[in-house]
């Protein structure tokens, strides 16, 4: 059933991508973000590194609004007593809306149905599920093809099956974060 939805999704990704006006702008962003937490009351720490990378050609004449593939690898560490770590990739399509023609104010939605990874706790275990990403930000021209700027993200991760050896659980356990970023986008004709 999954193999099945993510063929028909990547079948729809190529149909787009192929029937695309063939002046259509090609557009490649990077997001990055780190935050980290320390608390000395209770000896905890939290850190979170995301990184998204989206690869995504305009679909109409004014080239605000983008579809293509999102790439997000997610490393999240809580350290009480003992450590617990996440680390997934995610894939899935990605809509980048700009709302002005000069195209540096943008919206980004992202729904990832591919989410594999590791939690490591006091097991290690593989796990799946899928994920979205909501984003808005602005980025300044720095030359005619590459923008910089900042985005506010909000990330959400629901693991649906967790496998210990042979032992496969199904389960749906949530993680959430909302974390500044910085983006680095190219354009291209």
């Amino acid at each position: 059933m999954k193999m099945k939805l993510n063929l028909e999704l990547i079948s729809i990704l190529l149909i787009l991508f192929t029937s695309m006006n063939i002046f259509a702008k090609l557009e490649i962003q990077t997001s990055t973000g780190y935050e980290s937490y320390t608390d000395g009351k209770t000896n905890s720490t939290f850190s979170d590194m995301s990184n998204h990378i989206f690869i995504g050609a305009s679909i109409n004449a004014k080239e605000t609004i983008i579809i293509g593939q999102n790439v997000s690898l997610i490393n999240q560490s809580i350290k009480t007593a003992s450590e617990n770590k996440i680390s997934t990739m995610e894939l899935g399509p990605r809509l980048n809306y700009y709302f002005n023609q000069e195209k540096n104010y943008f919206f980004s939605v992202a729904w990832n149905p591919y989410a594999k990874g590791e939690r490591v706790g006091t097991t290690t275990d593989t796990i799946s599920g899928w994920s979205y990403l909501i984003a808005l930000g602005a980025v300044l021209k720095m030359s005619p093809s590459v923008f910089l700027g900042a985005s506010i993200n909000y990330h959400t991760l629901t693991i649906t099956e967790s496998k210990n050896g042979t032992t496969e659980t199904e389960t749906s356990d949530a993680y959430s974060s909302l974390s500044p970023m910085l983006n680095l986008t190219f354009r291209f004709r």
